[in-house]
């Protein structure tokens, strides 16, 4: 149905102006620097461990309902300014804050019970990690009485980190810029966790609501549901005897040797889980289940393997699983879109005037020399950290494939958190092993872990829900690259500056241990070298086949149930928290689909836009009241699993 917006010629202007640079930098700010605020200080709960967090969404539904219909402000300049924010909100803490972390913990944890300075800190390059002295110990214990901060001492290691985030940014930006036709316009991916900002950039056609949906009444119901719960939850930090609203209803259990499944309902996931492919919704609730029932498998054959990883998260066999799944994906998406990556190798290299590159963001020539630039760049950076040659090739490939991986789940899936299934680390030494790595390998590979480390978010999938947007823009396209790089530019530098501050000026944050992982890896292999781990390559060898299975049977019979999708993801963590809110939102779309068909789904589109849109209001007046009222001990609201 024609827009308000579709009527106005005023969509023709650039949605880049000062104006949508200028805020979308301010939601890019207060995204990051609440971010590392909320976690850190207030207490309040880790904000960047979803895709879509309430640090945008919240403060953009304000400035919508606010100005449009008081400011001349282009439907193209608010997705702007929503693109930007959601970039800003990847980098708080999970990671640039865990990044400055694991380079100024080394010489502050160090003791002779872990054994840090025997296996690698002799080695280590100084010119990456903070050294001795007091900038180190007041980094984690505060800054002493009229101490200022000193900066000075973080100018080298952040230069040359910086440069590390800025080819992967750029990396990751190619990729999105050669794959977005194919996955935008040719194969029409839905991207469910942009319903909600297009949602709220969608005006009334009467000129009576600042966004169309509000007009619903159904609208008004899933937000009063969402809101309600939180809001309960509120009152009852003013009456520690109130009793709360959980969202966790209890475990289903199939007896001893099998992991309990948690029975969550939570709005926010059941929001965005509608939006999604029907077929996507069972897989991933159909799969999770089913590796329940594998990991019970596996137990009572007493099948055990404790390896060495960098991060947990899912059980080591569907870890693997799911990791091989990941590998036929991502090669399932490259042969998928052959024909239209061939046409932009033959525009990058040959400029031919036949192919039309026009509607990005950037010429396909210029994306893939940036992909090429920054791919070197990021292995010359491991080779010179200490990687070999083989381990970097490998490591790079894994790198390559997780998140393209990840980032077509999550815009296929609408899953609002996921952890990656195994790093690439795990990757690199589960295939070639650890046996016969020197020190230098193996600090190369714990210095990783700093720019690829615990992921559960990213700014990849960022940037491909950001095209999506910009789909919407009939303006030029090649100017909406200024915002994409500034809201990388402006995030990075928040959050550097931020977390500098917060840690200077409150100390003790964290403890130094939860940031030892990367270099506690890298004694385990030292003490404990492996060769090839043989179960994990024939687990990762089933994903991969698994997947193929599936990929092919999705290829050929597009109506099967089984999505290829779900299985990458259903069994891993955290999909397993959520599953119980995936499995009652399919069996509402099941029952509407046979008692009202298609025409019934739509209708009932105002009132998951409410549940989503009801959740991050009620998280933003939750942090505002936990900020007046308990200021020195925060109350943490639950935002997904």
């Amino acid at each position: 149905m024609a827009t308000a917006y579709d009527q106005e010629p005023q969509l023709e202007r650039s949605a880049v102006t000062p104006f949508s640079l200028a805020v979308g930098s301010l939601l890019c700010i207060f995204a990051t620097n609440s971010g590392t605020l909320s976690r850190y200080v207030w207490g309040s709960g880790t904000t960047d461990k979803v895709h879509l967090t309430y640090t945008v969404v919240a403060p953009f539904l304000l400035l919508v309902v606010a100005l449009a219909r008081r400011l001349n402000i282009s439907r193209g300049e608010w997705l702007v300014i929503f693109s930007m924010g959601m970039i800003g909100a990847t980098m708080p803490t999970y990671f640039i804050g865990r990044a400055m972390a694991f380079i100024a913990v080394p010489y502050y944890a160090a003791t002779p019970e872990n054994q840090w300075g025997t296996y690698f800190l002799d080695q280590l390059p100084n010119w990456l990690i903070i050294q001795p002295g007091n900038a180190l110990t007041w980094y984690y214990e505060g800054l002493p009485a009229g101490a200022s901060i000193p900066w000075s001492h973080w100018l080298e290691p952040l230069f040359w980190w910086g440069t590390v985030i800025g080819a992967f940014y750029g990396m990751c930006l190619a990729i999105i810029v050669m794959f977005r036709k194919q996955w935008v316009e040719h194969e029409r991916i839905r991207y469910p966790l942009m319903e909600a900002p297009l949602a709220i950039v969608d005006p009334d056609s009467q000129n009576r609501w600042p966004m169309a949906m509000m007009a619903s009444p159904l609208f008004w119901g899933g937000f009063g549901i969402s809101f309600f719960i939180i809001a309960w939850n509120i009152l009852g930090w003013f009456n520690p005897g109130f009793t709360p609203i959980k969202y966790d209803l209890g475990k289903i259990g199939f007896g001893p040797i099998f992991p309990a499944i948690p029975f969550r309902l939570q709005p926010v996931v059941i929001g965005f889980t509608y939006f999604a492919n029907q077929n996507i919704a069972f897989s991933l609730w159909f799969f999770n289940i089913l590796s329940i029932f594998f990991i019970g498998l596996l137990n009572s054959i007493g099948f055990t393997a404790n390896p060495i990883t960098i991060h947990g998260g899912a059980h080591f066999a569907t870890g693997a699983l799911t990791q091989g799944a990941l590998i036929s994906l991502v090669v399932f998406v490259v042969w998928n879109g052959r024909r239209h990556l061939a046409l932009v190798l033959k525009k990058a290299l040959h400029d031919d005037p036949g192919i039309d590159d026009s509607d990005e963001m950037m010429s396909y020539r210029s994306a893939l020399i940036g992909f090429v630039l920054c791919f070197v760049h990021l292995c010359a950076f491991q080779f010179a950290v200490g990687m070999s040659p083989s381990l970097v090739a490998m490591f790079m490939v894994g790198v390559v494939i997780l998140f393209i991986g990840m980032t077509r789940i999550i815009i296929e899936s609408g899953i609002i958190t996921l952890r990656a299934p195994q790093s690439p680390q795990d990757l690199t030494l589960f295939t070639l092993g650890s046996q016969g790595l020197t020190q230098a390998n193996l600090i190369g590979v714990a210095m990783s872990a700093i720019w690829v480390g615990d992921l559960k978010t990213t700014v990849m999938p960022a940037l491909a829900h950001s095209t999506k947007l910009h789909q919407q823009i009939r303006s030029d396209q090649r100017k909406l690259l200024t915002s994409i790089l500034t809201a990388m530019v402006v995030g990075v530098l928040a959050t550097f500056v931020c977390t500098l501050y917060v840690r200077y000026t409150h100390g003790g944050l964290e403890t130094a241990a939860l940031k030892s992982t990367p270099w506690g890896y890298l004694v385990a292999h030292a003490r404990q070298p492996t060769g090839p781990l043989r179960p994990a390559i024939q687990m990762t060898t089933i994903g991969i086949v698994v997947m193929a299975v599936l990929l092919l049977l999705r290829y050929r019979f597009p109506l099967s149930p089984f999505h290829p999708v779900g299985f990458a993801a259903g069994p891993a963590y955290p999909v397993n928290y959520i599953v119980g809110s995936i499995f009652v939102t399919w069996v509402v779309k099941v029952a509407l689909q046979r008692f009202g068909g298609g025409k019934r789904i739509e209708a009932a589109k105002p009132f998951f836009i409410g549940l989503i849109l009801g959740h991050f209001f009620g998280i933003l007046i939750g942090l505002i009241v936990d900020r007046i009222w308990f200021p020195i001990d925060g109350h943490s609201i639950e935002i997904a699993a």
